[in-house]
């Protein structure tokens, strides 16, 4: 079983827990940044730029002339919450503004407050790490996130709410979530058609929400706090997803997949029969009910064979799925177990 000391690359939530959420800023440290231009640098362009980096976030700003010998760089002052970040900065007669370690256009200045940020909530080993996911965090937010939301969903799921059960997901770790007045209605409104017990909140949470074309997406706000946030899948490039490519193979994360039995299966349907071999394998069937919704095609009403023989359960999914146009892949939670994921053999 893959263990939390070998987690996947990550890639790169959200529900609601009340219907009023927190506006509190927690204290931050203090960004100042100070400017030198280069030899060369026109000075008629420097009046631009202040205003540029005025809109970048840092606490204060100040443009001057370069000394010789000087260099960029970030000295910190004090620790914690009341620490201050002193960023010492250049611009360069290429019309660049130079940071340690990057450097931003004129056009670019979101970036450079993102930037910003992370020195603010992370200090100077934060802005060292590359970014790594759409998500904007880097790969130890990342990673932080993903063991924070390795918590077992500890009640039955399938035929509840999609809202309250996010709503006792919510209470299990240590995030909060954020959804607009639309995805809450969505999430009073679906209802969750998996069995998700025993499965890591993370994933949980995707698979109640993707079928009601929502995902969560974390994000990090003021005070360096993560809050996770549901939104409509269709506005983001991608979402926290339904498990994560394992690192070892499948048959490694469930070793029962390679288990013999004779069998022979007749007359039930494939959601039957799925059913019956996730109870043997000790692994959750989680469905891709999105793109079989798409392409029509409803479990419930295709009949499963399997000829009288000895065989493992491996083979025996990749026939009967393969029966409803079906295949699957094995993923794993944030708890690191194993997950059967059902979806289409054609995509789109």
């Amino acid at each position: 079983m893959l263990v939390r000391s070998s987690l996947p690359i990550l890639l790169a939530l959200a529900a609601i827990v009340s219907s009023v959420l927190s506006t509190s800023v927690e204290a931050a440290p203090r960004v100042t940044l100070e400017v030198m231009t280069e030899q060369g640098f026109p000075p008629t362009a420097t009046h631009q730029w202040s205003k540029l980096l005025q809109t970048a976030g840092f606490d204060s700003v100040r443009i001057r002339g370069g000394r010789p010998g000087e260099v960029t760089g970030v000295e910190t002052i004090g620790k914690g919450a009341t620490a201050t970040y002193r960023v010492t900065a250049m611009l360069s007669t290429k019309n660049k503004l130079l940071v340690p370690g990057q450097s931003f256009g004129k056009t670019e200045m979101a970036q450079l407050k993102k930037w910003g940020e992370r020195l603010r909530h992370g200090g100077e080993d934060e802005i060292k790490q590359k970014t790594v996911s759409a998500f904007g965090l880097s790969k130890k937010e990342l990673v932080e996130i993903y063991t924070g939301l390795g918590v077992a969903v500890d009640f039955s799921t399938n035929g509840t709410s999609v809202y309250e059960s996010l709503k006792k997901i919510s209470q299990k770790i240590p995030y909060e979530f954020s959804a607009n007045e639309a995805a809450k209605a969505a999430m009073h409104r679906g209802k969750v058609l998996d069995e998700l017990e025993g499965v890591g909140a993370g994933t949980a949470t995707a698979a109640m929400l993707k079928p009601l074309g929502l995902s969560m997406l974390p994000k990090r706000e003021g005070g360096g706090k993560i809050r996770l946030h549901i939104v409509r899948s269709n506005t983001i490039k991608e979402g926290w997803p339904v498990g994560w490519p394992p690192e070892n193979k499948a048959v490694q994360v469930i070793p029962k997949l390679l288990k013999y039995l004779d069998v022979e299966i007749a007359d039930i349907t494939l959601e039957e029969a799925l059913a019956a071999i996730a109870g043997n394998l000790g692994a959750p069937v989680l469905i891709d009910h999105n793109q079989l919704a798409a392409q029509q095609i409803d479990m419930s009403q295709v009949k499963s064979r399997y000829p009288n023989s000895r065989t493992y359960y491996k083979k025996i999914l990749d026939t009967i799925l393969s029966q409803g146009l079906l295949t699957f892949e094995v993923r794993i939670d944030e708890l690191g177990h194993g997950i059967i994921w059902v979806t289409t053999l054609k995509k789109g």
